[in-house]
């Protein structure tokens, strides 16, 4: 991360063209000492990482922040190519994170505004709401002196025109993964008929696993996972060669072993699933995986993909793993009574039961959450996310080492009657662990702890009592499967005990 310039008076000056001021309270600058709300705090720090000069934000009706514009002090620069290059690397980050929806940048003497709903083009360009606005043109009716009010009270998302530009959910980077993943799903199905949809989706999530922790660098922009693991097989520079030399088993064995890898059983596979890793031809895996490449070695798949260098797989969302799941991952769901649960109906839930606002009145050591129908753990993760926000606060912002994140992992709890829910929620709140760890730290010191031993209970909840005995929970919170008469031979029990 660079050090955050001094935004200069022409950036003040150029910004107010857009309605944006200084003064402004939906306005947040990353270097100001400004009164922060706490939320607010967390996602400007998030931008600091992107090197955003200031974020823009809508106020919800419930009291807190949601960022909507990224503001960008370039007015030391002429626009040029290789500032196109700068913008182009920004929008594919911003993109894969998926919460900004707009981004705008004030060069010398023009603005650029991108689109962060939609991916960069084919060509690798930034994919523009206006290409060019000169300073001393009069703006574009969408983006004029107005703009930051409409943004402010939420009028211009209503717009006409705003609804037909904007593609939220059809080309966020959840989707083009899944759709992609999808795809990859069907030809290895088709190709190996012996191997099972947990197999396969067990290959699938544990690779983009390895991915995000491979593109996790240090401050100096080493790789340290293909320093400390990769180079051992056949001196394999990238995940993508070991998958390529047919090394994948191994390092599978490496990765789970206390002395050399994480440990915590994240990485286990028996001995049959190994053998039948060790024959399959993981190469077009590799090359979905490979977000350097411009096209695909197969003209058939180079037909179906959008281009992978889209992606920055380090960027996309934790919770990306929980959607897997229940986007496709789940079998018979309607059945099942399995419903996928949105992010931010996620959030907002969390927002409601454990605000920030509150966060002097937690006591993060003995704090204990339950999801009594956990799926893949997409309300575990956001719940571990707020409970170290919650931390933070409480400690001056520092950050959490590992013996504190393990033990507010050990205060969360899911049940689930589905196995390979419980497996995934633990892969999910792994990867959780390790967004909060600088990569020094995931590399030299992490030692998974196998979360199914204690708090992620394979069973239908009402018979996982025994096994949560003596467990008082302050917040139990979740999705349940709705399904007519789901817990109907339950009902007596259920009735004495709560009544």
């Amino acid at each position: 991360m660079s050090k955050i310039k001094k935004i200069r008076p022409e950036f003040y000056k150029n910004f107010e063209k857009l309605g944006f001021y200084k003064n402004d309270d939906a306005l947040f600058l990353i270097n100001s000492n400004q009164n922060t709300p706490p939320d607010v705090k967390f996602f400007l720090n998030k931008a600091k990482e992107l090197n955003v000069s200031a974020v823009y934000f809508r106020k919800q009706l419930n009291g807190s922040y949601q960022p909507q514009v990224y503001l960008y002090d370039f007015t030391d620069k002429d626009f040029n190519t290789a500032s196109e290059n700068l913008l182009t690397d920004i929008h594919k980050k911003i993109w894969s994170i998926g919460e900004i929806p707009i981004t705008c940048f004030f060069f010398k003497t023009e603005i650029k505004i991108i689109d962060c709903t939609n991916h960069i083009t084919d060509d690798y360009k930034p994919s523009y709401l206006i290409k060019s606005l000169e300073i001393t043109e009069k703006a574009h009716s969408l983006y004029n002196s107005q703009f930051a009010i409409k943004i402010k009270s939420g009028v211009f998302w209503e717009e006409e025109e705003v609804k037909n530009k904007f593609k939220f959910s059809n080309n966020s980077s959840y989707n083009k993964l899944i759709e992609n993943i999808k795809y990859i799903v069907e030809i290895l199905k088709k190709k190996y008929n012996n191997l099972s949809s947990e197999f396969i989706n067990k290959l699938i999530v544990q690779s983009i696993l390895i991915k995000y922790l491979e593109e996790r660098i240090d401050t100096n922009g080493n790789k340290l996972l293909s320093d400390k693991y990769f180079k051992q097989f056949e001196n394999s520079d990238s995940f993508i060669s070991v998958l390529k030399n047919g090394k994948f088993v191994d390092l599978l064995r490496t990765l789970n072993n206390f002395e050399t890898g994480f440990d915590g059983n994240v990485f286990q596979w028996d001995k049959n699933d190994q053998n039948l890793l060790e024959n399959i031809d993981l190469t077009l895996l590799a090359e979905l995986l490979d977000t350097r490449k411009t096209t695909l070695a197969s003209k058939q798949l180079e037909l179906k993909f959008p281009n992978w260098r889209y992606f920055e797989f380090k960027y996309i969302p934790v919770e990306l793993i929980s959607r897997l799941y229940e986007e496709f991952l789940g079998s018979n769901k309607k059945e099942k009574g399995l419903y996928f649960t949105p992010a931010h109906l996620t959030k907002l839930l969390v927002d409601e039961c454990l605000p920030l606002s509150k966060y002097k009145e937690i006591n993060i050591d003995t704090y204990k959450v339950l999801d009594p129908a956990c799926g893949s753990g997409i309300f575990l993760v956001t719940v571990f996310k707020r409970l170290v926000q919650i931390w933070r606060l409480q400690n001056d912002m520092k950050f959490p080492d590992i013996s504190v994140l393990k033990n507010i992992l050990q205060n969360i709890y899911g049940v689930d009657y589905e196995e390979q829910a419980i497996e995934l929620a633990s892969f999910s709140l792994c990867l959780a662990l390790c967004n909060e760890l600088n990569p020094l730290d995931i590399i030299n010191n992490l030692k998974f702890d196998d979360l199914r031993e204690k708090n992620l209970i394979y069973s239908d909840f009402f018979e996982s009592a025994s096994k949560l005995k003596n467990v008082k929970f302050d917040l139990i919170i979740g999705n349940p499967p709705f399904r007519t008469g789901a817990i109907k031979k339950y009902s007596p029990i259920w009735e004495y005990n709560c009544c």
